[in-house]
């Protein structure tokens, strides 16, 4: 097992965490935690459903630019919607709330080193009652399309 992919995917979610942390932080203001642990997957929605949308629209395409398009879209909307919102506040937050922060990276970073290690000695695709080929198919068809929508594995 290599520890470098791992890592790598490890950062990409961190920067998808920035991204989707200021939406976060202002949408969810009423929880005590302020959307922080929600950062993570709000940042990797939002920002592939800019991509999605704009891919759709034909204003992007489905390749690495496109996707550093939309997030920089995702995160430069997060950031001047905070600050519309709020003056200042997040660093300060971060700042009181350390420990919290530090808890929640953790307790992410050991659950995705368990799975990693839990799907280094267990690769199958298989499940019971799912389709996976077909999944893969479709997985296979987005990656693949240059615009949105994907072409349909059945039809092409």
């Amino acid at each position: 097992m290599t520890y470098r992919f791992i890592f790598t995917f490890w950062l990409v979610l961190q920067i998808f965490h920035l991204i989707g942390l200021p939406v976060a932080f202002t949408l969810f203001k009423n929880l005590p935690d302020r959307g922080y642990a929600f950062a993570r997957p709000l940042g990797l929605l939002l920002s592939g459903y800019v991509l999605w949308l704009a891919g759709s629209l034909g204003l992007l395409r489905n390749n690495l630019g496109g996707l550093l398009l939309a997030m920089a879209t995702v995160a430069v909307f997060g950031v001047v919607w905070q600050r519309r919102r709020e003056a200042g506040g997040m660093r300060d937050w971060l700042a009181s709330r350390w420990r919290y922060v530090a808890s929640v990276e953790v307790m992410f970073a050991v659950a995705l080193a368990g799975w990693a290690v839990f799907k280094a000695y267990n690769p199958n695709i298989e499940t019971a009652g799912g389709e996976k080929w077909m999944e893969t198919a479709f997985v296979n068809a987005t990656l693949l399309s240059p615009s949105f929508p994907p072409q349909d594995p059945w039809l092409s």
